[in-house]
């Protein structure tokens, strides 16, 4: 979610793969043993899914999962959607993957539905669970001695278009599931109460990984630098450049910053849907991820489009913004949300209507016009209060 580069440290906007590599056990190994160390607790490691081409390190997936768990002596959170993503992709077969993992080490088992982009079927969890990836959980359930987590995920949209009652069904597959698990006491492994590895030990390896991160962001990123997508010839990974899979990635990071636009700073969106429409909402939106950093939190995501927006209509040139009724009101408000949420600073808003009757209207989606005069200011303050207890 995050590259260090010689500028500063930089978000991705969504979460890329790992190089898999020695160099790359070892550093997870490392930084695994050190969240253990701080949490006091066991940790358990995702199985990711990879859009990429297995072309890059010396390590298969399997074999990768099988060597981070060992050397860190770590759990394993199975996503078994996540590997079929990279069976029907063409990456890794399914079958060959879960004979690599040590099964003794699986804690918990996410399954989910998906959906395609550009020709690659992605872990959208959307929809319901493959029939072919439920027979293949029919068959690894029984071996899975340590298990003791089975999830369904879906996100909250899909399950409302999915009804409850194709949900219930989905349930009723992880019950049906569950019973396969062999019955065993129940045990939580001990704590590893050494100190974990200095990373400093592993400098090398460390900057084996950040050559990876820093290629691979360079080839799929979005923001203001220049030369953005491409690789250099000198890169250690030239074929980047013509991996189909950074498509993808590029999409993914861009819907994930639109959608978290269209969540933090809702009004403002809906009013340049009703006066510009999605053709041109959607390019003003796409031209913001050309030329701003992405952000991996939505809140800071919506703050940093607010400014960006603000900048836009207060522009020498004319873009037909400033003449939006309201756009300027509205945006100031959520702005103003969001600065209380992320940096804790309180603000004063000016209204030159009721704003309860306006964002009712937007609520509704009802084009306001023409509201009656109300001025009005309100203070969204940004609170310190803290339950009780």
């Amino acid at each position: 979610m995050r590259v260090r580069t010689a500028l500063g440290v930089h978000e991705t906007g969504f979460l890329l793969p790992p190089l898999q590599s020695e160099e790359t056990v070892r550093v997870a190994a490392a930084h695994i043993a050190e969240y253990r160390s701080q949490l006091g607790r066991p940790v358990a490691f995702e199985t990711g899914v990879n859009y990429l081409r297995h072309r890059y390190g010396s390590l298969e997936d399997g074999d990768f999962f099988r060597r981070v768990s060992e050397d860190a002596d770590a759990g394993i959170l199975l996503d078994l959607h996540n590997l079929w993503c990279n069976h029907v992709n063409g990456r890794a077969e399914l079958p060959k993957v879960l004979d690599q993992i040590p099964l003794d080490r699986v804690w918990e088992v996410h399954l989910a539905g998906g959906s395609t982009m550009d020709g690659l079927w992605l872990d959208a969890h959307s929809g319901p669970i493959p029939e072919a990836l439920v027979e293949c959980a029919l068959e690894i359930m029984p071996r899975l001695s340590a298990l003791r987590a089975l999830i369904y995920e879906v996100m909250p949209d899909q399950a409302g278009r999915m009804g409850l009652d194709q949900v219930q069904e989905q349930l009723s597959t992880l019950r049906s599931l569950w019973r396969l698990v062999p019955s065993s006491r129940i045990s939580v492994p001990t704590v590893d109460a050494r100190p974990p590895p200095s990373h400093l030990h592993y400098s090398s390896d460390l900057a084996a990984v950040e050559v990876w991160e820093q290629t691979l962001h360079a080839a799929i990123r979005f923001g203001p630098e220049p030369c953005r997508g491409q690789t250099s010839e000198r890169s250690p990974f030239p074929a980047l450049t013509g991996d189909p899979g950074l498509d993808v990635y590029r999409k993914l990071v861009t819907d994930a910053r639109l959608g978290s636009i269209a969540r933090t700073v809702r009004y403002t969106t809906i009013v340049l849907l009703m006066h510009l429409g999605s053709r041109r909402t959607h390019e003003l939106l796409e031209r913001y991820t050309t030329v701003t950093p992405a952000q991996s939190y939505a809140a800071i995501e919506g703050s940093q489009f607010c400014t960006h927006l603000r900048n836009t209509i207060n522009a020498a040139v004319s873009n037909g913004l400033a003449e939006i009724p309201y756009l300027s009101e509205v945006l100031a408000f959520e702005a103003a949300v969001l600065k209380a949420a992320v940096f804790g600073e309180s603000s004063t808003v000016l209204w030159s209507v009721d704003p309860a009757s306006l964002l009712s209207a937007l609520d509704i989606g009802v084009k306001p016009i023409n509201l009656p005069s109300a001025p009005q200011t309100i203070v969204v303050h940004a609170s310190t209060d803290r339950p009780p207890g």
